[in-house]
């Protein structure tokens, strides 16, 4: 078992797609949207996984993650899967001591919708991220609102966070707990 140490931010504006050093192509759904236990399937190029997630604990949570063959996850998406399937561009940018954001670019329903997310190797670190300015994470990320994306409404934006499993993100768009 892992811990996972995350945070997610909303991006204002597409200047990471240079920065960026890879990027690829992901599709995933979740067998289990349960906040206590989520179960996501996930296909991202030519590997596969299903991940196992606990309920977050400020930011700190449990994964397990298994790889699968990608042909068995196909399957399972399409007929296993209790939420709308997700698809979306991940464009991977160097952070400062060797850390990485993973900016996601979502598809379809979800067009418009830009995350960015890193994960970090203890909970002090996230108050440092928060604090940075000028430098190219302060470039690539703005703090805000959900009222921010540029999606038609905010009710919407909501909807779609909803949808993710972010619900317990909402409340940190304006800073750190």
């Amino acid at each position: 078992m892992a811990k996972e140490i995350e945070r997610k931010f909303l991006v204002a504006d597409d200047s990471y797609r240079s920065m960026a050093i890879y990027k690829s192509e992901i599709v995933q759904g979740y067998l289990s949207i349960n906040p206590d236990a989520t179960v996501r399937v996930r296909i991202n190029g030519d590997k596969a996984f299903i991940t196992v997630k606990s309920r977050n604990v400020g930011a700190v949570r449990n994964e397990w993650e298994y790889p699968v063959d990608p042909a068995e996850a196909r399957q399972m998406l399409e007929t296993c899967c209790q939420s709308r399937l997700i698809v979306k561009t991940r464009h991977v940018v160097p952070a400062e001591n060797g850390l990485k954001w993973e900016i996601d670019e979502f598809h379809g329903e979800l067009d418009g919708l830009t995350i960015a997310e890193i994960e970090l190797p203890e909970t002090e670190s996230a108050s440092a991220i928060h604090r940075r300015g000028g430098n190219r994470e302060s470039r690539i990320l703005q703090l805000g609102a959900v009222c921010h994306l540029s999606l038609p409404t905010a009710h919407k934006a909501h909807h779609i966070l909803n949808m993710l499993c972010m619900r317990e993100h909402i409340d940190r768009l304006h800073g750190f707990d």
